[in-house]
């Protein structure tokens, strides 16, 4: 089966790591959830119990990227609010093959080395659906077999209340 591990919610570098209610999430009334770094330390603390991570769901892209032409960490070309030091922190230390995000709207696919990091991932980056551009279907990049043996399934979760 496939390891899939995903983190729910956006970054807050205000409510990152904020101790007040020791959750995973913190929220304010009108505004959407934000992960604590609990959540990041409960995921790697599952994910460490697997033979590794196959796919990485998050919402948000990593702030940086490992960069094959200038060998060296760069900017993701998005906004930096779509961005994420956590999720590039999540990226790096579980090494998935695959990692899937989408809160920039926009479509890319990257399968690269990770360079000093030691492993190759596919980069997939969603935006909305759209059948006028046929260059965009990002569904013909997404067949993934696991590379672990055995028949058990395992998922890495860490959910929201705001679920």
């Amino acid at each position: 089966g496939l390891n899939v591990a995903y983190l729910s919610g956006t970054y807050s570098s205000a409510q990152y790591r904020s101790i007040i209610g020791t959750g995973p999430f913190r929220e304010k009334q009108g505004e959407r959830a934000h992960y604590t770094e609990l959540a990041i330390q409960d995921i790697q603390s599952e994910a460490s119990k697997l033979e590794g991570i196959d796919v990485l769901l998050t919402s948000e892209w990593p702030d940086t990227f490992w960069s094959t032409a200038s060998k060296k960490q760069v900017q993701n070309p998005v906004d930096q609010r779509f961005a994420s030091p956590a999720v590039r922190r999540l990226f790096f230390e579980l090494k998935p093959r695959y990692h899937v995000h989408a809160s920039a709207d926009t479509y890319r696919f990257r399968k690269a080395e990770q360079g000093p990091h030691g492993f190759i991932s596919s980069s997939i980056a969603l935006a909305q659906a759209n059948d006028d551009d046929s260059s965009q279907r990002w569904w013909q990049l997404m067949t993934i077999r696991s590379s672990h043996s055995g028949e058990a399934r395992h998922t890495v979760k860490v959910k929201s209340q705001a679920s």
